[in-house]
């Protein structure tokens, strides 16, 4: 029975064996349901493919590359074997085809193993084939070389069915398996996906008490092969992708059907983090290995689930620690924690560490704490690997600030770092390491050795991104990974970092206002949507803080100077204030027109907006109440800041100027005065600010020149280059702006943020950072101080806020903020190409398979996976994809071919989709077909001529019968292919003819049987209509009134000295029982002809007109006899079969039988065993083989040597035959000729006249039927 199936399946999925020097071991059915003991069946068959037992100290067992105990190794007695009636059934679909007939290669190695394994005599087997029909190639015999030539004349084409392979009537292999005498057993091969009825394959086979072990080539076993398997008793096997693992898999199935039992190996496992294991068993003494896989049970698995997978501690001055906790959980197993480690010594596990080891039990949870300690602001960065028992788990953790320090932080880029070669469109992994996964980096690749740059993405986190590759190929490309921080200097001093980017209104609308609360806590930012918050956020770890709901888009904000209240200016007429504390709204005031709106400083008392038709109005902040409003002359008003040291507010506007007004509405000054046109702003003032100090005033406008102004100067003190926005430095000595045009690029332009030193209008630094800095025009700008540090904002019309930290240290603190490939690598040009299939026109209810040989076409220059196929569209279901399944690569240039089918189940045409999934970008192409109805109709689609005698015949008039049932005629053609085309004929009824409409046409058939034993033909019907051609099976059985069908011919070793004549012990013994009583006249004698092979060297007939074929080493020979079945005796028509012995090349040779023929009658099948012949009485000196004394071969000696005219041969002969005696040069062309005929044994000498012959050296050879000697001879003038 199939025992141990719920382990078994999983572990033949991936079954595999080695194979060294013709000995195999093999491991499966594993069984862990002891876990952790596990236990397994391992088979080992010699050379012969015959069991032997291994010896367990020569064993070594891994699992996932860890060694295992092995505890036991048991293997039982060897027993008889039982005999089987084996059918070898074989796909012979066109697929088999691909790559020069690899598939079918495979098939017949895995068949011929199984040949010469069987014990043929004991055992029988038979061969069927099959495509969309079946044909029984071989009827059960034990004859090898039948069986052999059975296989070896299997040719493909056609289709898949396995309700042909399986049910056919009369030529399927169940119906050929119920007729076996002994245990039935079915081995079924195929390389595709077919047609079956289960349920009805599974009862007849059950029903017939007949195993099916199912075996898929390059393929996935379908569910119906593995359920079949199953519910038979069998075993399957998929994948198998080499002659030499299916000629394995068929000596493990041989071995098994023969009631063999494997040893039983017994091992201890232990838990590890994945439940599908691999394991490896090693047999040192050969050496040769084996491995398949099993699924752990629950147990095994060891379940830890933690609960981060970083951990960022907070900054700390050295000295100082953090301390943060991460937790770990387990499942239903206990997991040992063996050890936790880190990287980097100052950050480390101070509770619950390992080592010492600990357990944590099922379905519990520990804190394990890390504790950071610094010994200076050093960025640090360490990886903890927490190791349990079976695998491990990694969580990353940084802490310091990166670019402080004495050490020098480091960001590596792993993949691609030099040789890689990655196809255009293909998705491929860029890795990199040393910060935390959720850290943002930049990627960019380079085609041209670095040269120039292209942004792959400026958001990249997580340790990884996969990347399409675009179609750029090169063979000098690098990658490269950037950290969010760079240096501001132009000369090293200020040096910035971005600390982050707030994207909380990136699903909105444009950022019109970003502003710091006046302890620069907070950031305040708002957008042009009239759907998105106000929102308010941390600066230092840009957190979430508070979210504000304003009725329509926001264009202007401002902190109150004690920052808590927060006002906005509305674009619904309205300003409105919130608490920032608790969130809350403070009021709300209608403003016409609002653009701008700005706290007095520093009470913050006043409260101050204006709008786009130049309007000032005063507000009183406490309770709201409208001061009083004026107009100013300024245009659309788009700024207005107060002045720190008076009641006194600058506000800018539309039309190139900005003006100082006191708070009673007086105009005080304005800048510029128009006396020097010069110095005027072009295209509006945008924004306008004040010093802390009260004294100076920055404006920016569109004409992107911002300008540093004294408040008592008529001209500014200097103008900047660039930028919309800008603002002072808490102590005035710096000044930062934004920049991007606004006009003409409708602000879509990166923008960047500058630092200027507001003494002297130098710039200090550029915000740019290259991972991710502003897509487009910066609008808003900021700078306040918290904690002794500067930090700055910007932000746009990307929709996102920056914030920037300051420092006074120099760039070189930096660190390594980026990696690049070690090493170039290539993107390679890659495609796959693939053409629409037409199936054409296929009949209603029937099938048509399509063999694409190279339909999948790798144009490019690098191999392509193809993961998977997949058939879509609205007829999807009528097509399928029967052979060629993935997952398979595609090397460079190469194709693959893809078997299709087309079954239609109505009238009409059909279309789909074939989705190509893989590694790159392919395309998608169409299937089609059309269904339509028969023309040609026949009758009988197979002819049973059941049983006839061979050597006589069976002949049917009308046995089959085409008629046309279509509209048009049908030029009809006819067709006789075999297996068998020896005991079928065709009497009459031949084509070709026309069939015209509502004809019929009959054809008389014959079976003529010329063996003892079922077999097959065709008759195929070409026609020009659909369906074409359309097959009839041919059938019949010979048999013979005879008991004997069945006999064992055998050669007994023989052994004898070179000149010994030997007799060939040849007989031939019945196999089947005899009667219980013999009635009429007795079996009478049968005549033979038995034909011999042999190494010529060694034997030769003593009668050499035996000889019927001589090759370059080997010799046949064929003797004429009449065996006499009841007493087993021949005798030999024209003499016995006799052989001299000569010394050879050899020391022994196989006597084969290549064939025994029989003359007349009822020939009963033969069984053939070989044997041996072995020389003897041969010595030895060193490493030479000499002649024993009383029989030997000589060239006994030449005198004189030298010689000067003439010299005298002597040799002895052992054997009569063909011989010759000559001289060769030293350039090996034969020079005279001494002895050229037949000769018998005996002593001889030769005169050999070398009057002519020039001085030098030269050769003796002296070649006999059997042997060869040479020796030198010299010539002197």
């Amino acid at each position: 029975m199939f025992r141990s199936l719920r382990y078994l399946l999983p572990s033949l999925l991936f079954f595999y064996a080695i194979i060294v020097d013709g000995q195999t071991l093999s491991l499966y059915d594993v069984d862990p349901s002891a876990y952790p003991l596990i236990r397994a069946n391992v088979l080992a068959l010699d050379a012969d493919g015959n069991p032997y037992r291994p010896n367990i100290i020569d064993l070594e067992l891994f699992e996932d590359g860890t060694k295992r105990t092995i505890r036991r190794l048991h293997c039982p007695e060897p027993k008889p074997i039982v005999p089987i009636s084996s059918v070898l059934t074989l796909d012979i679909s066109s697929s088999m085809r691909e790559h020069a007939d690899r598939n079918l290669e495979t098939a017949r190695a895995a068949a011929h193993a199984w040949i010469e394994s069987m014990p043929l005599g004991i055992s029988e087997c038979a061969i069927t084939s099959f495509n969309l029909i079946s044909f029984l190639n071989q009827d059960f015999t034990i004859d090898s070389r039948r069986l052999q030539t059975a296989i070896d004349e299997l040719q493909p084409k056609g289709g898949t069915s396995y309700d042909a392979a399986l049910i056919s009537p009369v030529t399927g292999a169940i119906p050929v398996a119920l007729k076996g005498k002994y245990k039935r057993v079915i081995v079924f091969l195929t390389d595709g996906r077919g047609n079956g009825n289960e349920a009805e394959i599974v009862r007849q086979a059950n029903a017939g008490d007949i195993t099916i072990h199912c075996v898929t080539v390059g393929l996935p076993a379908p569910p119906i092969l593995k359920n079949v398997a199953r519910r038979t008793g069998g075993l399957w096997f998929e994948n198998v992708t080499s002659p030499k693992e299916a000629a394995e898999i068929y000596r493990l199935i041989l071995d098994q059907a023969q009631g063999g039992e494997p040893c039983e190996i017994e091992w201890e496992s232990g838990p590890t983090c994945d439940s599908n294991r691999t394991v490896t068993l090693t047999d040192q003494t050969l050496p040769a290995e084996a491995t398949t896989t099993y699924i752990a049970p629950p147990q095994a698995i060891a379940d830890l689930t933690v609960n981060t997978i970083e951990i960022a501690f907070r900054t700390v001055a050295p000295g100082s620690t953090d301390r943060q906790t991460i937790t770990l959980s387990t499942g239903n197993a206990p997991v040992q924690v063996l050890s936790i480690t880190s990287s980097d010594p100052h950050i480390k596990a101070v509770a619950n560490g390992a080592p010492p080891a600990y357990t944590i039990p099922p379905n519990a949870a520990y804190d394990v704490i890390f504790e950071f300690a610094p010994t200076d602001s050093s960025f640090v960065y360490a990886e903890i690997t927490i190791q349990i028992d079976g695998c491990t788990k990694t969580v990353y953790a940084a802490g310091g600030r990166w670019g402080n320090g004495s050490v020098t932080p480091e960001i590596r880029l792993v993949l691609p770092n030099g040789g890689e070669r990655f196809p255009v469109g293909s998705n491929r992994t860029i890795r990199w390491t040393g910060v935390l996964p959720t850290d943002t980096v930049r990627l960019d690749y380079s085609t041209d050795s670095g040269t120039t740059w292209t942004t792959i993405t400026d958001k990249g986190t997580g340790l990884s991104y996969d990347w399409h590759v675009p179609n750029t190929p090169s063979q000098r490309c690098l990658a490269r990974v950037t950290i969010d921080s760079f240096n501001l200097g132009n000369g090293g001093s200020p040096f910035a970092k971005r600390l982050h980017t707030y994207r909380g209104h990136e699903s909105f609308g444009q950022i019109t206002a970003a502003r710091f609360s006046p302890d620069g806590e907070y950031v305040a930012t708002a957008s042009n949507s009239i759907t998105d918050n106000v929102r308010v956020w941390k600066t230092e770890s840009g957190q979430p803080y508070r979210t504000f709901s304003p009725t329509g888009a926001v264009f202007d904000l401002e902190f109150s100077p004690d920052g808590k209240f927060l006002a906005a200016a509305i674009n619904d007429n309205t300003w409105k204030m919130w608490d920032v504390s608790s969130g809350n709204p403070v009021d709300e005031q209608p403003n016409e027109d609002i653009q701008v709106i700005a706290f007095s400083k520093p009470g913050g008392t006043l409260l101050v907006t204006g709008t786009s038709r130049g309007e000032i109005t005063i507000w009183n902040a406490t309770n709201s109440a409208m001061l009083r409003s004026f107009q100013t002359d300024v245009g659309l008003i788009s700024s207005i800041d107060f002045s720190p040291k008076f009641n006194e507010f600058v506000v800018a506007g539309s039309k190139d100027t900005f003006k100082i007004y006191t708070t009673d509405g007086r105009e005080k000054s304005k800048l510029p005065d128009g006396v020097n046109p010069n110095q005027s702003h072009s295209l509006g003032v945008s924004s306008a600010r004040y010093s802390d100090d009260g004294n100076r005033i920055v404006s920016a406008g569109n004409d992107g020149s911002p300008r540093l102004w004294r408040e008592s100067a008529r001209e500014p003190t200097y103008t900047l280059s660039g930028h919309n926005d800008a603002a002072f430095s808490p102590d005035g000595s710096l000044i930062v702006t934004g920049e991007g045009d606004l006009l003409w690029s409708k602000g879509d332009t990166p923008g960047k943020g500058r630092i200027w030193e507001a003494a002297t209008g130098d710039m200090l630094g550029v915000l740019d950072d290259p991972n991710n800095g502003h897509t487009k025009a910066i609008t808003s700008v900021d700078i306040t101080q918290l904690n002794g540090r500067s930090y700055i904002v910007t932000a746009g019309h990307d929709s996102t806020a920056i914030i920037w930290e300051l420092s006074g240290e120099d760039s070189t603190s930096i660190g390594s903020g980026v990696d690049v490939s070690d090493d170039l690598w290539a993107i390679v040009d890659a495609g796959v190409e693939a053409f629409d299939v037409d199936f054409g026109q296929v009949l209603v209810g029937s099938s048509k398979d399509s063999v694409l040989v190279g339909y999948l076409r790798n144009s490019g220059g690098v191999e392509i996976e193809v993961n998977e196929l997949q058939i879509t569209g609205r007829d999807a279901s009528a097509f399928d994809i029967i052979s060629g399944l993935p997952p398979f690569t595609i090397p460079a240039r190469k194709s693959r071919g893809v078997e299709l089918r087309f079954t239609p189940d109505a009238v009409g045409r059909f279309d789909a989709t074939l989705k190509i999934l893989s590694t790159i970008d392919t395309p998608a192409p169409s299937l089609s077909g059309q269904g339509v109805t028969p023309q040609l109709r026949i009758d009988a689609t197979i002819v049973d001529f059941g049983l006839v005698e061979v050597g006589n015949q069976n002949d049917t008039l009308v046995q089959v019968v085409i008629s046309n049932v279509g509209t048009l005629p049908l030029a009809i053609t006819i067709k006789q292919n075999g297996p068998d085309l020896r005991s079928f004929f065709i009497l009459s009824g031949e084509a070709p003819f026309t069939l015209a409409p509502d004809t019929s046409h009959a054809m008389s058939l014959r079976f003529a049987p010329v063996s003892l034993e079922r077999t097959s033909g065709t008759i195929e019907f070409g026609h020009n209509g659909p369906g074409s051609p359309a097959t009839v099976i041919l059938f019949g059985e010979g048999f013979c009134p005879t008991t004997i069908t069945r006999v064992l011919a055998s050669v007994g070793d023989i052994t004898g000295a070179p000149g010994d004549t030997v007799m060939l012990p040849f007989s031939i013994v019945s196999l089947d029982p005899p009667p219980p009583s013999q009635s009429g006249t007795p079996l009478g004698p049968l005549d033979f002809i038995a034909q011999f092979a042999f190494n010529k060297s060694i034997l030769t007939p003593v009668n050499r007109a035996a000889i019927v074929e001589e090759g370059p080493l080997e010799r046949v020979a064929a003797w004429e006899g009449r065996w006499h079945p009841f007493d087993s005796s021949i005798t030999w028509m024209n003499g016995e079969p006799q052989l001299v012995a000569g010394l050879g090349n050899a020391e022994s040779t196989p006597a084969v039988i290549e064939d025994v023929t029989w003359s007349q009658g009822c020939p009963p099948e033969v069984a053939k065993s070989d044997g041996i012949f072995v020389l003897h009485r041969l010595c030895r000196d060193g490493e030479t083989r000499l002649f024993s004394a009383d029989g030997q071969l000589k060239l006994g000696g030449i005198t004189p040597n030298p010689a000067l005219s003439e010299a005298t041969i002597r040799f002895a002969l052992i054997e009569e035959g063909e011989t010759r005696l000559y001289l060769v040069d030293m350039k090996g062309e034969r020079v005279a000729t001494v002895v050229d005929h037949v000769m018998i044994p005996g002593s001889y000498s030769a005169i050999l006249d070398i009057s002519g012959f020039d001085r030098g050296n030269y050769i003796v050879v002296l070649e006999t039927p059997t042997a060869q000697l040479s020796e030198k001879l010299i010539v002197r003038e």
